[in-house]
């Protein structure tokens, strides 16, 4: 028992020393050093005159609030058609 005892305190005690360096190496690294830096203005950009080579577009696919009662019965109907195509799956537990 006394063996077990004085090899958990030499233990903890290089663990806690290990600990330390690292946690005062992590601290150092943290710190930081700003410089300020000024680009010089090469030239001017007139974006209507960019060519665009990827013609990106946004589109939303979120069907926006109904204003009145025949769009939001169109919009029930809808889901309803979704639900039925598409119904929800249970899923399963974690692990199994």
């Amino acid at each position: 028992m006394r063996n077990f005892i004085q090899i958990f305190v030499m233990r903890l005690t290089i663990y806690s020393v290990i600990i330390l360096c690292l946690i005062c190496n992590l601290s150092y690294a943290q710190e930081a050093k700003v410089k300020k830096f000024t680009a010089q203005l090469a030239g001017k950009v007139v974006l209507s005159e960019v060519d665009d080579k990827y013609n990106a577009n946004v589109y939303s696919m979120v069907m926006p609030d109904p204003d009145a009662g025949a769009e939001q019965k169109r919009l029930q109907a809808l889901k309803a058609e979704i639900a039925r195509r598409y119904p929800h799956k249970r899923a399963l537990p974690a692990g199994k």
